[in-house]
């Protein structure tokens, strides 16, 4: 009982914040997003896949390769519907006393989704799972993000990555390209002490609801716990 009261306490509230983000733009007094700006760090996929050393600035990697040829198709007009088009990727990492240890996932056009999950504590090895998934998992995956409305966000009074850990979020949904860059974020406190609450706050829940749906996509496909 006590979990499904803080689901309904947590969906009201984010109903109630995104009615006021609405009032405030209607309002004029929340500015809308500048447009995309790229993440440096690229995705670390390419050298977990393919087994070379990690690059963090990702030279020639295939994720970045690949959002590259998505994102010049679309300018030159190639592909069909570009309201079809859609590409995820997340990545949450720290570096410590056990080494390099992070979580990233990704969703690329062709309908392939990369996991992957690194934990040095206790000499654990890494987590890398790859499938196909349908039409049905990309469109529900695209219901979270719009329903969020991360899009019409922007991470420029978000706190910068700093040595208790780095997220980044990037996301291409027909002709919008977004790229978040923000720190671990261990709890709502954390939020509510930014320079951004509202627009921190759905970053963070749409995370979370990422999170359970690619540990489900993972434990129904592969039977196995994902962490």
């Amino acid at each position: 009982p006590r979990l499904v009261l803080s689901s309904i306490a947590r969906k009201e509230q984010g109903e109630r914040h995104r009615q006021l983000r609405q009032q405030q733009r209607a309002a004029g007094l929340r500015r809308e997003p500048s447009g995309a700006r790229g993440v440096k760090g690229g995705s670390l996929f390419c050298s977990v896949w393919g087994g070379a050393s990690v690059d963090t600035r990702g030279k020639a990697k295939q994720g970045w390769a690949d959002r590259q040829r998505l994102v010049q198709s679309r300018k030159s007009g190639k592909m069909g519907d570009k309201s079809s088009e859609f590409y995820l990727r997340y990545y949450t990492g720290h570096k410590g006393k056990f080494g390099h240890e992070f979580l990233e996932f990704e969703f690329r056009p062709d309908g392939k989704m990369r996991y992957a999950n690194n934990s040095n504590y206790k000499n654990d090895s890494m987590i890398r799972k790859e499938a196909f998934v349908n039409e049905g998992v990309i469109e529900a995956l695209k219901k979270i993000v719009k329903d969020s409305e991360i899009l019409k966000e922007d991470d420029r009074n978000w706190p910068t990555p700093d040595k208790v850990g780095r997220q980044e979020l990037e996301i291409v949904m027909g002709d919008e390209h977004i790229s978040f860059t923000t720190t671990k974020i261990g709890s709502l406190l954390d939020v509510e002490d930014s320079k951004d609450p509202e627009g921190l706050r759905v970053f963070y829940y749409l995370v979370q609801d990422l999170k359970c749906f690619v540990f489900s996509v993972c434990q129904m496909h592969f039977k196995i716990k994902p962490i």
